[in-house]
């Protein structure tokens, strides 16, 4: 699951699940008072860095395990700020349910211009996040005979933004006050007004974050597809070496098993795994891990970046692709876009700028189908070429989801989402669709001076 909101809910939750012990939250209220953040001390569980402690705001995606009464969840806490907004796909891309903090005061800032909270709703759905729990903050602060109506306002406007940027249809929806720990833990305080979220008028009524969470059902994992795990961080442990950490998307991983690291082009072996600092003999699909290689049989381990993708060294690991046909829905670019458009594209933990090279049918607002169009206009869906700009883990959609759905942006906004549904070489790209990419981009400008 993933977080996303001010992270100092996140640490109230924690504290009333008596996750955190006494020593770590007294750590943290003294670093908050040195840098004049008294009230912030709750979020320094989570915002480790510097620069978070001393701007007040998530920079970078941070894993903590939290355990409910029912389940022992990894809680990835998200970066709202629009400044961040690929740590936040980075975290979402790990996620299966989303919990959507939005303010009861000041909630018109959220969903206003300039506000990101529809762009993460969206994003979070096309990377695989299905289900949302969105959670009404800072009820307290509303006057008491206001609440009530407050509350319906805000649901009835989250819904609306849901069900037009997301696959959940009926999202749970509770209020809250985390600063003074009301409808956060199924034992704790909680609104008397509130009389419970309900799926169906004969389910079980929802009244706390902590019920939202256990209320969730856990989804299909790829036990039986071929290893692949996406690496998130990278991280230098001493007595261990370098730590490489991610989730297991598909397959399973063991000590010893040869894999290979792509587009790094690394070949190794794996020395020991861990889940939470606990050695483990095995990692299944859907477990957040961390893994330590051994020496590398070919390529330079140096050359291992995040985004990058690790698979067995074997006939089903990993292949690398120039370009991709995709199924692209255009969700908010007014001026529409056309052949050479080049936007960043958000693929499992990656980003990397993608070329728009050819269009190859769109279907237009009337619901017909145009081919070879010479423009794709706002709300439009086309079938295209993508070519990354550098190279990529690519998949096909029908067999690995989390490396084969995409958002597309521009400016931090969300202007396209899409899917892959074929992969391409080289040479299947110049022979079928009459792309060289060895023509060099100032060689073909001359050619076309010349001519």
């Amino acid at each position: 699951m993933w977080t996303l909101g001010r992270v100092q809910q996140l640490g109230c939750w924690a504290l009333k699940l008596n996750a955190v012990d006494k020593r770590t939250i007294e750590k943290c209220e003294k670093e908050a008072a040195l840098n004049n953040k008294d009230s912030f001390y709750l979020a320094y569980l989570t915002d480790k860095t510097d620069a978070e402690r001393k701007r007040g705001i998530t920079i970078t995606t941070t894993l903590i395990n939290i355990s409910t009464s029912k389940f022992n969840l990894n809680i990835l806490d998200c970066p709202g700020h629009r400044d961040f907004i690929k740590n936040m796909v980075t975290g979402a891309a790990q996620a299966d349910v989303g919990v959507v903090i939005v303010p009861a005061s000041g909630f018109e800032s959220c969903v206003g211009v300039g506000g990101m909270l529809k762009s993460h709703i969206m994003i979070a759905g096309v990377l695989g996040c299905n289900k949302l729990i969105i959670c009404v903050n800072k009820m307290d602060e509303i006057d008491e005979d206001k609440r009530v109506e407050k509350f319906q306002e805000v649901s009835k406007e989250m819904l609306r933004i849901v069900k037009s940027s997301h696959r959940d249809r009926n999202p749970i929806i509770i209020p809250m006050s985390a600063f003074k720990g009301i409808n956060l833990v199924n034992n704790g305080e909680k609104f008397e007004w509130f009389k419970g979220w309900k799926e169906t008028k004969d389910s079980e009524a929802v009244f706390t974050l902590e019920q939202a969470l256990d209320y969730q059902q856990m989804p299909p994992r790829f036990f039986d597809k071929p290893l692949r795990m996406p690496i998130v961080g990278i991280h230098k442990i001493g007595g261990i070496g370098t730590v490489y950490t991610g989730r297991v998307d598909s397959g399973t991983i063991v000590p010893n098993t040869k894999v290979t690291i792509q587009p790094a082009g690394v070949h190794t072996e794996v020395k020991t795994l861990e889940i939470h600092r606990q050695a483990r003999t095995k990692v299944e699909a859907g477990e957040n891990c961390g893994i330590a290689l051994k020496n590398a049989s070919k390529g330079d381990i140096a050359h291992v970046k995040t985004g990058n993708v690790i698979s067995k060294d074997d006939d089903e690991g990993i292949k690398m692709y120039a370009a991709a046909v995709a199924k692209v829905i255009v969700v908010d670019k007014p001026t529409g876009l056309s052949v050479g458009y080049i936007p960043i594209m958000d693929l499992g933990t990656v980003h990397v700028p993608v070329k728009v090279a050819k269009i190859i049918s769109k279907l237009s607002s009337n619901k017909e189908v145009v081919e070879n169009p010479a423009q794709v206009e706002n709300h439009e869906s086309f079938t295209g070429i993508l070519i990354p700009q550098k190279p990529t883990v690519m998949e096909c959609m029908e067999s690995f989801p989390s490396l084969g759905r995409f958002a597309i942006r521009d400016s931090n906004a969300v202007v396209c989402i899409g899917s892959i549904t074929k992969l391409l070489t080289v040479e299947e790209l110049q022979k079928q669709h009459g792309i060289d990419l060895s023509v060099k981009a100032e060689d073909a400008k001359k050619v076309t001076r010349k001519k």
